[in-house]
């Protein structure tokens, strides 16, 4: 019997333990966001979307600053588009508070596009909101799988890389991506493909100068 409630008292421990690791957590909010924008959303750094600091990622999405001790936001620059990618580490006490904020936050994206363009209030409709420890992030983009993987990854120090089925990294179908073509290969199986015959253009010799004498 005392065996028994030893094993439970270390069991007990253990998950007090594990559970205290998540809350423990510890991010470079700022490396983190931008590995992830860059990886899943921005491969070929086109600069598509704005980053925000704490406090203008606060003022975007109407949420105090009470709530969170930093933030972080990739937000597009015309209001055409629904995409957001956001990062926001909790005040002690407001997480609670924070998630609903971003609820409110994803609703009245909603609200915006309902009705006007479709295709963007699918986007908003389909945002998820990812917890790790103290850590909130809202990922409202066309290719959450792409960001969720990725964002995993960065936190659990994985290479960065998208799994997102059937598409790459930047969220094209791996249909659309284009093999390369050995130019050798590709002269001996289709002779005719890479070369159109010309036709032949008579060459005429240069007129020969005539010898009458003066």
């Amino acid at each position: 019997m005392k065996r028994f409630s030893a094993s439970a008292c270390c069991l007990a421990i253990l998950l007090l333990f594990c559970s205290g690791c998540t809350s423990a957590l510890e991010l470079d909010l700022y490396q983190t966001m931008t590995s992830v924008y860059q990886t899943a959303l921005d491969p070929y750094n086109e600069q598509w979307l704005m980053v925000l600091d704490s406090g203008e990622t606060g003022e975007h999405f109407g949420i105090s600053q009470a709530f969170y001790t930093e933030a972080v936001a990739y937000v597009p620059q015309k209001e055409t588009s629904a995409t957001v990618f956001a990062g926001f580490h909790a005040q002690k006490d407001k997480k609670d508070a924070l998630k609903d904020a971003l609820q409110t936050a994803k609703e009245n994206a909603e609200a915006s596009f309902e009705g006007v363009l479709p295709d963007q209030l699918a986007v908003a409709q389909n945002a998820e909101l990812k917890e790790y420890g103290d850590y909130l992030f809202l990922i409202m983009t066309e290719h959450n799988g792409a960001v969720l993987t990725t964002l995993d990854n960065a936190i659990n120090g994985k290479p960065l890389v998208s799994s997102e089925p059937g598409e790459s990294a930047d969220g094209k179908a791996d249909s659309d991506i284009s093999e390369p073509v050995d130019v050798k290969d590709a002269e001996e199986t289709s002779p005719g493909l890479l070369e159109k015959d010309a036709p032949e253009i008579p060459v005429e010799s240069p007129p020969e100068s005539g010898t009458s004498g003066s």
